[in-house]
């Protein structure tokens, strides 16, 4: 976790989820301009994508990733005019942690967010089940799924990852995107509260 002010600051404090490969150097250009605006920053780093060590244990869905911010969230303390801040595949779980964190939510900036049904890149979505499902037959299906997602992802996606392991944390947390059902009665909860939210587009967001 990147934390640029832990005392707190009182005009606002922007807590942002990575997407999937990601890290908080995600949002390395946004962190100085806080930082000179005297707003706290907390880059958080989900379990597993490098930063933080993730565990054969997690479940890469959104219950146990919401549950990690929002416990990284209680913890840290000194939250005042929370801003949440997602990219991508992260964005999901920023909808969720506003949402959860609505009494001192102040806005909610969403990047390149992944959107509200499955799109071209998940689809035929069996391909996607049938890795996942090669990758749980043990440990030498994953020696063997470990070099090919590392090529996939560096050669043919475009994306760089140092590790086949850390390859398949991003397909096991991408499979896990709940669209749609998933984030309705969390939008509905911001809406009620007329918070402000902004939502972003690019064409190129490596």
């Amino acid at each position: 976790m990147l934390d640029t002010l832990p005392s707190g600051s009182q005009l606002g404090t922007v807590v942002a989820v990575h997407g999937a490969p990601g890290s908080h150097k995600d949002y390395k250009y946004v962190t100085p301009l806080l930082q000179k605006k005297g707003i706290r920053f907390v880059g958080v780093n989900m379990p597993g994508f490098g930063v933080t060590t993730g565990d054969h244990r997690l479940r890469c869905d959104n219950t146990e990733r919401n549950n990690f911010v929002n416990e990284l969230v209680a913890k840290i303390g000194n939250v005042e005019n929370l801003v949440v801040m997602g990219h991508s595949r992260g964005c999901e779980n920023a909808v969720a942690v506003a949402a959860k964190n609505a009494e001192t939510l102040a806005g909610v900036v969403l990047v390149n967010p992944t959107g509200l049904r499955r799109h071209r890149a998940q689809r035929p979505f069996w391909v996607i089940e049938l890795v996942l499902w090669i990758y749980s037959l043990g440990p030498t299906a994953k020696r063997i799924m470990h070099p090919l997602m590392k090529y996939f992802y560096n050669n043919i996606i475009g994306l760089r990852l140092d590790t086949g392991e850390r390859a398949m944390m991003c397909i096991r947390t991408m499979a896990s995107l709940e669209y749609w059902n998933g984030l309705h009665s969390h939008i509905d909860t911001i809406n009620k509260r007329k918070t402000e939210s902004v939502a972003v587009f690019a064409n190129y967001h490596g």
